[in-house]
């Protein structure tokens, strides 16, 4: 029997406590003083935001704060805009050198570019034995370049049969459809799918087995730095994870 393992990237397989999380919190604050609203977001504030449906996007994630903050319903926006929430956030994740590889044009702003500070979670020895008996497959919302990048940085793509971005679906999580493509694409039995996010990642898993008859088992990671892991844990286990792990190793011990 073929059991393959999909992991999400951020705060499963990537450290993103000090990159995109600060791009949430830097952007939606400038966002919000480039309007004449002073406020200040936490760790606290993007974890209770990711966990509402549909804002397993980063993106997102930073729009919903500023919304809060303004009262007002704040868009992505454009990145060809360098005041809008999109462009704000990228120009901090990215630095001048990938904004302009990625998008063909300078940011309004310069910075040093957060995506390199991303560690791995997952130790490159324990991918490299699952690999061995098991096909490894990534479902991510990033953008594919921005995958790629982050990936290659930390010389683990060729671990991975199978990338999923959000380019390569119509319908991000919780939609399964980037799961679905991987069924198609791996041809597994079973797969083991671990996600940080307790309701899109989740849900995706759910979705995507009423298709293809419970093929998936949802397990949750709970991400560095999380504020309320017992708050996390519990949210996890109520929309179907099999278990929840403190760290995406442990999935050795459940095979």
């Amino acid at each position: 029997m073929t059991t393959a393992i999909i992991f999400d990237m951020d705060g499963v397989l990537v450290d993103i406590s000090r990159s995109l999380n600060q791009a949430i919190i830097g952007s939606a604050k400038e966002y919000c003083r480039l309007r004449g609203k002073k406020a200040q977001f936490s760790p606290q504030d993007i974890q209770r935001i990711k966990n509402l449906p549909g804002h397993n996007d980063d993106w997102k994630v930073a729009a919903r704060l500023a919304s809060d903050a303004l009262g007002v319903a704040v868009p992505v926006g454009d990145v060809a805009d360098g005041t809008s929430l999109k462009h704000l956030f990228e120009e901090r994740y990215l630095g001048v050198r990938l904004f302009t590889r990625f998008y063909g044009s300078r940011p309004k702003r310069a910075f040093p570019g957060l995506i390199d500070d991303e560690p791995l979670l997952a130790e490159k020895a324990v991918l490299e034995r699952l690999r061995a008996d098991h096909p490894l497959a990534i479902f991510t919302g990033r953008p594919r370049d921005q995958a790629l990048y982050a990936l290659d940085r930390l010389g683990i793509t060729d671990l991975f049969s199978a990338i999923i971005t959000r380019n390569d679906v119509k319908e991000g999580k919780p939609s399964p459809e980037g799961l679905l493509r991987l069924h198609e694409l791996m041809g597994f039995e079973t797969a083991y799918y671990l996600g940080d996010n307790a309701q899109d990642d989740m849900l995706a898993a759910k979705a995507a087995n009423e298709i293809i008859g419970n093929s998936i088992v949802a397990v949750g990671v709970i991400p560095p730095a999380c504020p309320d892991p017992d708050a996390l844990t519990e949210l996890f286990m109520k929309n179907g994870a099999e278990t929840v792990l403190e760290k995406a190793d442990q999935i050795l011990d459940l095979l």
